[in-house]
């Protein structure tokens, strides 16, 4: 894998077929992407009973003040790497090509784009804790559960339902408190930190345990091999 590898994961602006019925969607910057990634997005697909699982990297998060250490098209090609070979998996590149380089991308404004462009489909956003815990700060938090309604995978420090949920309660009434509840789904709990391994692939250290540990090999093959160029 890495240079030389064909991969097969189709990749493209929407890469699930349009009358999908429905499809789980995961944002997130993937810089770089690495296995926790992959398995929490299947366990949300499998969960939900959705067909399709579309990875879609943002071209700039609005609540991130860093730029991605790797480039757009680095970053959707490592994805393409580290979920190639998986069945009913495919990479987004909406946000990216609809992205001016420098304003930061709204989840909101993707999903009304495809609740134009695939009114046959329905969508469920997948997750993380952390992003549910900041939900409402997001840009128009309760259009976006109307659009796609959201699938949350617990990561630490959230690992129960109720450490999340009770970190929510300032934010919610008790009814959507309850909704988030039924949001929640089962996934392994996957120890890896994005700033730590982002850190570690900055320095160059590939023959760091935790890199070998948490990065699919042909992902860790190919940032080894070419210059880093965000």
């Amino acid at each position: 894998m890495g240079r030389g590898h064909a991969v097969t994961t189709p990749v493209s602006r929407w890469p699930a077929p349009d009358d999908c019925p429905c499809v789980a969607l995961m944002g997130g910057t993937f810089d770089p992407v690495h296995l926790g990634h992959v398995s929490l997005g299947l366990a949300a697909r499998d969960a939900a009973q959705a067909e399709w699982l579309v990875f879609m990297p943002a071209a700039r998060n609005p609540l991130k003040k860093t730029v991605p250490l790797l480039s757009d098209m680095e970053r959707i090609r490592l994805l393409g790497i580290a979920t190639d070979g998986l069945d009913r998996v495919g990479v987004s590149t909406l946000e990216i090509d609809e992205s001016d380089g420098v304003s930061p991308s709204y989840t909101v404004d993707t999903l009304r784009t495809l609740a134009v462009t695939l009114p046959r489909s329905r969508i469920r956003l997948v997750i993380g804790a952390d992003s549910a815990r900041s939900f409402h700060l997001w840009r128009s938090p309760r259009e976006i559960e109307r659009l796609a309604e959201p699938l949350v995978v617990l990561r630490r420090p959230d690992e129960t339902p109720g450490s999340l949920l009770d970190a929510m309660r300032p934010h919610w009434s008790p009814e959507e408190i309850e909704r988030w509840r039924s949001r929640i789904v089962a996934a392994p709990l996957f120890d890896a930190s994005a700033t730590d391994v982002r850190a570690l692939v900055a320095a160059g250290a590939w023959d760091e345990p935790e890199l070998r540990r948490v990065l699919h090999p042909g992902v860790l093959e190919r940032l080894r091999s070419r210059p880093l160029t965000p």
